[in-house]
């Protein structure tokens, strides 16, 4: 990462897991940025749900693009908690996220968000991949102290899935 990045924490998982959570998250930073490496058993469908400070409420809305193949699509929700772009139905679908979070410590806005992602595996064979770059809010304007991504439709992490949460130092 560039020197102006600094990792607050990293997070091996030993075994699978429905959740993975960075909690007490110093106010030192500009920005924050969250990666992960590994990826999820999904036979269901797809999906990545991020939770902010425990909130569980309608207070996210997003607008999402994404490919597979030769396919291009986008959605948006108004009050749907974060989800972004994933796989459809796959065992054990790899991929790589990376989520920024903007001024998380300023309290007189609303928090925005950055997602990208990249899979592979998305038909279960593994020959194809997915793209998808998303924008995400979260109309509170409480400091972000905690984050919470966790897979959707009841599937978990897979052993061994890495997640590092970076802050963005100040200029």
């Amino acid at each position: 990462m560039p020197t102006t990045y600094e990792a607050i924490s990293s997070q091996t998982l030993g075994s699978a897991q429905t959740s993975i959570t960075f909690s007490s998250i110093s106010s030192a930073y500009t920005d924050l940025y969250l990666i992960t490496r590994g990826g999820m058993n999904t036979s269901t469908g797809y999906g990545l749900s991020v939770r902010i400070n425990g909130d569980t409420g309608n207070n996210y809305g997003y607008v999402r693009m994404y490919g597979a193949g030769s396919t291009i699509s986008t959605d948006k929700a108004a009050t749907y908690q974060w989800a972004a772009s994933l796989v459809p139905a796959s065992n054990n679908m790899a991929g790589n996220f990376a989520l920024t979070f903007f001024d998380y410590t300023n309290t007189s806005a609303r928090k925005v968000m950055h997602f990208q992602t990249y899979s592979r595996g998305w038909d279960g064979g593994g020959s194809t991949g997915m793209v998808s770059c998303d924008a995400a809010v979260w109309r509170n304007t409480a400091a972000i102290t905690s984050i919470e991504i966790s897979p959707e439709f009841a599937a978990q992490w897979l052993t061994g899935t890495i997640a590092t949460l970076y802050g963005i130092k100040r200029a």
